[in-house]
């Protein structure tokens, strides 16, 4: 009989747990379904693909900028609530969205969904560690952010063929029923009243001026950034350097999705074994390896499929214990950090791109492993001043932190 309690709240809070992961899964699928349906939204609305495609980036720096703030202005409300009517701003956007009959419009509705995503994501995972004890964080980190894992493998492909099998109108209706769905879910799967504290502006100043925070929320931007200076033209990568076709695109971008969630379960399963950092490190050595594969090894089929396996594993390797580690750093003000580091992922996805464009002009789509091995490389760097200073901040006033070793 007295286990019986127990399996009911095990159950409540692996429903809390997903509940919140499809969240995560809503934001995500939101953020970039833009992507595969650029060219029907360009011809609705009378504009070129490349004015629509600049919609992702509208919602990422709404993201960037609406995360802190809504961190300054609403922290203080329980997470619960504040999941849920973000959840509810980004359907008003999605469903804007979908009946928007130009581009200005379009605007405004991704500018919303920015918005409200920014109160979802960084809370989603607070929440989420707030759940569990200390030492199942890890695993309710993963957990949540499986969402993002998913939308990869499942929601933006599917966005792009729903959008050309029923119409991209209808998709983006669809997505704005989903967030009420997830919403809906969230009040009736979520018990935790937990709430955070309203974030000032020397809250803010104070965390970034610890060289540990500052130097760790940079290796996440880096990180993204690098992913993104070849992934936001992978599809071109792919058919100027493998000679791949509509099928074997396709079939790469299924792989790496489902490499993504390899990476999310591995940080999962490694999390209790090692700290964050070091597996932040392992992640980072592996998308430089791959990266690097991707530029000197010969364009074969073999090598492109272990290449972009192991990229993808990397890559979502990172997110879990990045975020563990922000906790980690400052316990007490883990809603301000992980909305930093949501807001400067998006702010390093827009940076990739742009860096993607650039260097394609410039020197071509072989060149694209190259901008993303150096990105890289700079978030390695900047993970070792951040456990530096981590050390240093930890280490009584007698100098011993001279003598401490980087991860």
């Amino acid at each position: 009989m007295a286990g019986a309690p127990r399996l009911r709240e095990t159950r409540t809070l692996t429903i809390g747990l997903w509940s919140l992961a499809a969240a995560y899964f809503m934001l995500a699928t939101g953020s970039l379904a833009v992507v595969g349906l650029v060219q029907p939204m360009a011809s609705a609305w009378h504009s070129s693909p490349a004015d629509v495609a600049m919609l992702v980036t509208v919602f990422a720096f709404t993201f960037a900028l609406a995360a802190p703030l809504a961190q300054m202005l609403l922290g203080h409300w329980p997470r619960r609530r504040l999941i849920i009517a973000g959840l509810v701003l980004l359907a008003v956007g999605l469903a804007i969205t979908a009946v928007a009959p130009d581009l200005t419009w379009g605007v405004l509705g991704r500018v919303l969904s920015g918005a409200g995503a920014a109160a979802v994501g960084p809370v989603a995972s607070a929440l989420g560690s707030d759940m569990v004890p200390p030492r199942r964080q890890p695993q309710a980190l993963a957990t949540v952010f499986s969402g993002m894992a998913f939308a990869t493998v499942l929601g933006v492909p599917l966005t792009a063929w729903f959008g050309y099998l029923i119409g991209w109108r209808q998709v983006f209706a669809a997505l704005a029923l989903g967030a009420l769905a997830c919403a809906i879910a969230i009040a009736l799967g979520v018990r935790s009243r937990a709430a955070g504290s309203r974030v000032r502006f020397h809250d803010l100043h104070n965390a970034i001026s610890r060289a540990s925070v500052t130097w760790g929320v940079i290796t996440g931007f880096l990180q993204m950034a690098a992913g993104f200076a070849t992934y936001a033209l992978v599809a071109v990568y792919l058919r100027e350097q493998y000679h791949a076709g509509p099928d074997a695109i396709s079939a790469a971008l299924l792989l790496f999705g489902v490499g993504g969630i390899v990476g999310n379960l591995l940080a999962s399963r490694l999390g209790s074994r090692y700290r964050p950092s070091t597996l932040i490190l392992m992640s980072l050595l592996g998308l430089l390896v791959s990266v690097v594969g991707l530029r000197a090894l010969p364009p074969t089929l073999g090598s492109g499929i272990v290449t972009f396996g192991l990229w993808s594993v990397a890559t979502m390797m990172f997110h879990t214990p990045q975020q563990g580690r922000l906790i980690g750093l400052a316990p007490l003000q883990r809603g301000l950090l992980l909305s930093l580091n949501s807001s400067t992922l998006y702010l390093g996805m827009s940076l990739g791109a742009y860096l993607s464009k650039l260097t394609y002009a410039w020197a071509g789509s072989a060149a694209l492993p190259v901008t993303s091995a150096f990105l890289t490389l700079a978030a390695i760097c900047a993970l070792v001043l951040s456990r530096r200073a981590e050390l240093a901040e930890a280490a009584p006033s007698t100098g011993t932190a001279a003598h401490a070793s980087p991860p």
